[in-house]
């Protein structure tokens, strides 16, 4: 009798299984295998099933998932482990899969459990989704390793009469994006492709466009969309259309050139696109390569309809967490270096309280506002979705009015600030692009001179022969940090974003202010840049070129004497909005107090005597380059702060607090604090911290 089934061991009670199964059943397209799981009821008492002993006899491998409720099921522990373990000295292999937590009995201890380590897969999807699908494809991996020479070559595919329309382009972007993980994944593409054909009757270049639409419905829609049970569409083989798919088929059968295909996407959307960025770049580029366009004009063939989400005026940048594929060594390394060890004499111990302070402000990403100077001339995003970086997308609108502003998405900025809210419920129409393509800068001349923010940015635009879309350079900055999130929203050109009426009043963002711990600027030339940093640390010398900045800044570590404090914030709502701007100013002043008050202690001597300051350098609605911001609230941080200051009875303390001119032009702002602190050149500085984790954590 052929051995050609994996046999699936389990308890019908832990639902668990669900996420477990689809895994499972994808080694039947790359084995000639079949995974055999009874999916119907096993209750104590049950007669031994003949189907059940036939699938064990032809098991060349058995998969086990460990739960509470395998381990206590009568009919597996009495009659099922059993002869598994009899099979077991016969030679057949036992894998157990840790998908509960649970006391194992020591025959399962004794066997090479997965995944390694104490969590079970419950626990790691609990915390980690992708996490999750890596361990899970790491395990199949093993399994098919284990079993290729026990049943050979792969299993080969019933012979198909492909239809010429079942072309090679759409066979190879399959291939190159949805099957990129998948062994045998030709074979597989043109049984898609085939079908494909044959439900919509269109031409190679409609089934091209047909398979895009395939694509991008399984990375909208599809939990796993690489598996090839949720890719099956074939009957026979038990696939089964989504009607919405099959509702795309039928629209673009109708046109198949058509580019104007709407797809209706819920709250889930932000979540699951950010998620799977790595898979929509891997699509984009096989569309490049497989039909024949340039990168630069990619985008998504759908219309994606945001039924619902909040739009705000502010970019989000990258957090520590995401920069680092939520892996917490990094960051936990980072914050070890800042501080120094037991036993050592620091130069000062504000290190810590900096560190800590910093590293979580940059968590999960900050937001910056969009300026009117130059560093924001040119095509920016605003943030659009429910906020926290796991639930908003970059939006843009590459149209522009006389004044160079984007039209639509500039009359929402404007409404949010006379309704005194920092986020508005908004319906938009969109197509997903990868930014970094269509915005990217060409490499400029570097040139190396002392600092003017206004002359350098003029320089900058000169020098660099900007791409099909100019794009700020502060946005463009914002995509230095990584090469793992560049997905926006590009507004449709025929539908305006639509305000709705408040339902759901929630967009968390955080809401900050930054101060730069210094003491006063020295006498003469020197003290032109700025204040002078602490421990004589020097402002680099301004270079045009971003990377030799971040480079700069990394060297000179400037992001140390930076205190940042913030709040997690309701913008959406304003009367939540406004409390919690009152309580971020609340914080701020009572930690400076306590930092003022300790100040001895805290930093050396040395600065000590020339006298701690506290400057802001910018905030969520304070640019700090000197220029206004794009969409001002009606009463900003800085107003709330100076209000404050001048009520504060201890003097001295107060003084120590260095604000900003109430009419701050940007000839007033030092070069050192509007070049290297600012928020238009914030992300630079952040990038250049992310440089130094990586180097200290070692490779990634």
């Amino acid at each position: 009798m052929a051995k050609n089934v994996i046999f699936v061991s389990h308890c019908n009670d832990d639902e668990f299984t669900a996420h477990i199964f689809p895994h499972l059943e994808s080694l039947e397209r790359s084995l000639d295998i079949q995974v055999w799981t009874d999916k119907g009821d096993i209750r104590a008492g049950d007669q031994w099933n003949d189907e059940i002993a036939q699938a064990l006899d032809r098991a060349c491998l058995a998969v086990i998932l460990i739960s509470p409720n395998f381990l206590n099921s009568d009919f597996i522990t009495r009659v099922e482990v059993p002869r598994l373990r009899k099979l077991a000295k016969s030679g057949l292999r036992i894998v157990p899969l840790h998908m509960m937590p649970a006391s194992w009995p020591d025959w399962i201890a004794a066997t090479d459990m997965r995944p390694k380590g104490k969590q079970s897969l419950f626990e790691i999807r609990e915390a980690d989704k992708a996490k999750f699908e890596r361990q899970m494809a790491k395990v199949m991996d093993e399994i098919r390793a284990l079993l290729k020479d026990r049943v050979g070559a792969a299993r080969e595919q019933p012979a198909v009469a492909l239809d010429r329309r079942a072309n090679t382009p759409s066979v190879k972007l399959l291939c190159a994006s949805l099957l990129h993980d998948m062994p045998d994944a030709e074979d597989f593409a043109r049984l898609v492709a085939a079908e494909i054909a044959r439900i919509t009757e269109l031409d190679p270049d409609g089934v091209f466009n047909a398979t895009r639409l395939f694509i991008e419905y399984h990375l909208l829609e599809s939990e796993h969309p690489g598996n090839a049970a949720t890719l099956e569409l074939a009957k026979e083989r038990g696939g089964k259309p989504p009607e919405a798919l099959l509702d795309l088929f039928a629209r673009i059968g109708k046109d198949p050139g058509s580019k104007d295909i709407t797809h209706d996407v819920l709250s889930e959307f932000f979540n699951r696109t950010l998620e799977r960025q790595d898979a929509w770049k891997r699509y984009f580029e096989a569309v490049a390569e497989h039909g024949g366009a340039p990168k630069e004009s990619i985008a998504s063939l759908l219309r994606i309809h945001a039924q619902i989400g909040y739009i705000a005026p502010q970019s989000l940048v990258a957090g520590l967490l995401a920069r680092f594929g939520n892996e917490w060594r990094p960051v936990l390394d980072a914050y070890q270096s800042a501080v120094p060890k037991r036993g050592e004499r620091s130069k000062s111990a504000f290190e810590s309280l900096q560190a800590s302070q910093w590293n979580c402000w940059l968590m999960w990403g900050p937001s910056v506002p969009l300026c009117t100077c130059e560093q924001w001339h040119g095509a920016y995003a605003f943030q659009y979705g429910y906020g926290d970086e796991n639930n908003s997308l970059p939006v843009l609108e590459l149209a522009a009015d006389e004044q160079g502003l984007p039209p639509r998405l500039g009359a929402l900025g404007n409404q949010l600030r006379a309704e005194r809210r920092g986020a508005k419920v908004s319906v938009l129409t969109a197509r997903l692009r990868w930014g970094p393509w269509f915005l990217e800068e060409h490499t400029a001349p570097k040139t190396k001179e002392e600092f003017d923010l206004a002359a350098a940015n003029r320089r900058k635009r000169r020098k660099q022969g900007l791409a099909k879309y100019p794009a700020a350079p502060a946005q463009i900055s914002l995509y230095r940090e990584t090469s793992t999130s560049g997905l926006v929203l590009q507004l449709d050109e025929k539908d305006a974003p639509e305000s709705e009426q408040e339902t759901r009043v929630y967009f968390s963002a955080y809401y900050w202010l930054i101060f730069l711990v210094a003491t006063p600027p020295p006498p003469g030339e020197a003290g032109k840049e700025g204040p002078a940093l602490l421990r004589r640390k020097q402002y680099p010398e301004w270079d045009d070129g971003l990377e030799e900045r971040q480079n700069a800044i990394a060297g000179e570590r400037l992001w140390q004497d930076l205190l940042p404090v913030f709040v997690h914030a309701n913008i959406g709502d304003p009367e939540a909005f406004r409390f919690q701007r009152q309580v971020l100013v609340q914080n701020a002043l009572q930690l400076l107090r306590e930092v003022w008050s300790q100040r001895k202690s805290l930093f050396h001597a040395d600065d000590v005597a020339a006298g701690i300051r506290f400057y802001l350098a910018c905030a969520s609605d304070y640019s700090g380059c000197g220029c206004p911001i794009r969409y001002a609230p009606e009463r900003s941080l800085v107003q709330e702060l100076r209000a404050r200051l001048e009520a504060e009875p201890d003097r001295e303390f107060a003084q120590a607090i260095q604000l900003p001119a109430e009419n701050e032009k940007p000839e007033d702002r030092p070069p050192g604090l509007a070049g290297y602190f600012s928020a238009c050149h914030m992300p630079e500085l952040i990038a250049g911290y992310y440089d130094h984790v990586a180097k200290i954590s070692g490779p990634e």
